[in-house]
């Protein structure tokens, strides 16, 4: 035993001495900077526009730092200000468009300096947001409505695919294929991830009555949901066990319950 130890630290020894001869470098050459997710093209253009904003912003006002209380404050008055209002009538921003202008902003000013704002200044953003800026500059808390794929539209979408798709494929595999990234769009990363994570005390299992036919349903009800913390209903996705179109049901695999 003594000597199989004295081998393994022998081992790792040269392992670490190899990697010495072929170029491994002191603690001291590699900076201290978070290393972040690269941004892609479309989301780093709106994060470049907030931005810009600031550079604007410290034009008028030099010597600001985001670190800085009073200095946020201000300037997610100034974001509220600025934002053309789609969704209320009047032409207001609502709390959530500045709230993620400012979550936008603050991101790309860590990653354009390499150097983080306090989680406390960052965390009063969206009470002082939701709170005072309302109050000041009667910000509206409207929400831009979902919308739903419907079970008629998946099942149209699974026809398409199983019964009205002519492609000549070289392995009806491929067709299999094509149904599961079909579900997964279908269902969301979102989706996929409540049901994943789910427990047992998320999960209700129904017995409901359709076409004559008995019918198991399976719900997922999470108390906690991204996005939805101020939503007081919270989003219910009941996955049936059967769904039918005109032509009678999709294949087995199809069904969304047994996903």
């Amino acid at each position: 035993m003594a000597s199989s130890n004295r081998r393994n630290r022998f081992d790792i020894g040269a392992a670490l001495d190899f990697a010495i001869q072929n170029g491994l470098s002191e603690r001291s050459t590699i900076d201290e900077h978070v290393v972040r997710k690269k941004l892609q093209r479309k989301n780093k253009e709106a994060y470049e526009r907030e931005m810009k904003l600031w550079e604007s912003y410290t034009l008028r006002f030099p010597e600001s730092d985001p670190r800085n209380v009073r200095t946020m404050k201000h300037f997610a008055k100034v974001v509220g200000m600025t934002i053309p209002g789609r969704l209320d009538k009047t032409g207001k921003a609502t709390t959530w468009s500045v709230r993620n202008k400012m979550r936008r902003f603050y991101n790309m000013w860590e990653r354009d300096y390499k150097v983080s704002i306090p989680e406390e200044v960052k965390l009063l953003v969206a009470p002082y947001v939701d709170g005072e800026l309302v109050d000041k500059l009667g910000l509206s808390r409207e929400k831009r409505r979902p919308t739903f794929l419907t079970i008629a539209n998946y099942v149209h979408l699974q026809e398409q695919l199983w019964t009205r798709d002519h492609h000549d494929y070289v392995h009806e595999g491929s067709r299999v294929d094509s149904a599961n990234l079909l579900n997964t769009h279908c269902f969301t990363s979102a989706r996929l991830k409540e049901v994943c994570q789910a427990i047992y005390k998320d999960i209700i299992c129904m017995i409901g009555w359709k076409d004559g036919e008995p019918e198991f349903k399976v719900d997922f009800k999470r108390e906690h949901t991204k996005g939805m913390q101020d939503t007081p209903k919270k989003p219910e996705h009941p996955l049936v066990e059967k769904i039918k179109g005109e032509d009678g049901p999709p294949p087995l695999f199809a069904q969304p319950i047994l996903h």
